[in-house]
């Protein structure tokens, strides 16, 4: 039976939620299986999404009426075996998971002002497992082709899950370096953003209003009563073409 490992679930905006699971690696056949995410509220199932894992992990995001917004709300992840009908349920997870009214109400302020003055945002988290792309050298330990068409230069197949869009705060910088051609300028990008989703290295940021791609290169988290409140993700812009998205290629 697949089992979950992990699962974050984070306001998007003040009427969205995203949730993000990463589950147990294994030799199952995921197809095997049907994935649902299900919100609840006091004990009923208010709502219930079909997912689709790829190489063990989905995020979604759930669209709720203002109504619904209340502390009693939080989710589950029904895990369904196609044959057998046998199914497990992982849970409860809310997005106020061990935050007190200070944090609650920290995260609710930081929403508002996102939802007013944030510019919107596409985050593609890179796959960390996989099937190996054929232009990846195991002595080497990398991607042969950083623009590869199959992986994005990641060394796994598609190289990229299907992008999320937020809200964030922004602001550039330039850090300037030396090599042998001297001294070289460098367009950095500051992303003050929310809790979900939770940001990794070699992540990718792209800002459609500018049409500029971003490497993530480093994250800190602020948390507050053992809950993470933002992110602040710093990214270095790359070379136009020099990454291919799950968007510029066939799925």
């Amino acid at each position: 039976m697949i089992s979950v490992d992990s699962v974050d679930v984070s306001f998007v905006d003040y009427d969205k939620i995203g949730i993000e699971c990463e589950l147990v690696k294994s030799n199952e056949n995921l197809d095997d299986y049907s994935f649902y995410v299900q919100r609840i509220h006091g004990e009923d199932v208010i709502a219930e999404i079909t997912v689709t894992p790829t190489e063990f992990y989905f995020n979604v995001v759930d669209y709720l009426h203002t109504y619904h917004i209340n502390d009693d709300m939080y989710y589950s992840i029904r895990v369904v075996n196609k044959d057998t009908a046998e199914e497990k349920i992982f849970g409860p997870y809310s997005p106020y998971t061990g935050a007190g009214n200070i944090a609650k109400e920290i995260i609710r302020k930081k929403l508002i002002q996102l939802r007013t003055m944030g510019t919107t945002i596409r985050i593609y988290k890179k796959m960390l497992t996989g099937v190996r792309c054929e232009c990846w050298d195991p002595v080497l330990n990398k991607s042969l082709r950083s623009n590869c068409p199959i992986c994005g230069g990641t060394g796994i197949v598609r190289g990229y899950y299907d992008p999320i869009d937020i809200k964030a705060s922004l602001s550039h910088k330039f850090s300037v370096s030396a090599d042998k051609r001297g001294d070289l300028e460098q367009k950095m990008l500051q992303v003050r953003m929310l809790n979900f989703p939770l940001m990794r290295q070699d992540d990718v940021i792209e800002l459609p209003k500018f049409k500029e791609i971003y490497r993530v290169s480093d994250v800190s988290r602020t948390t507050f009563q053992e809950a993470v409140i933002s992110q602040t993700v710093q990214a270095a812009l790359v070379p136009a073409n020099s990454i291919k998205l799950p968007k510029e290629r066939e799925q």
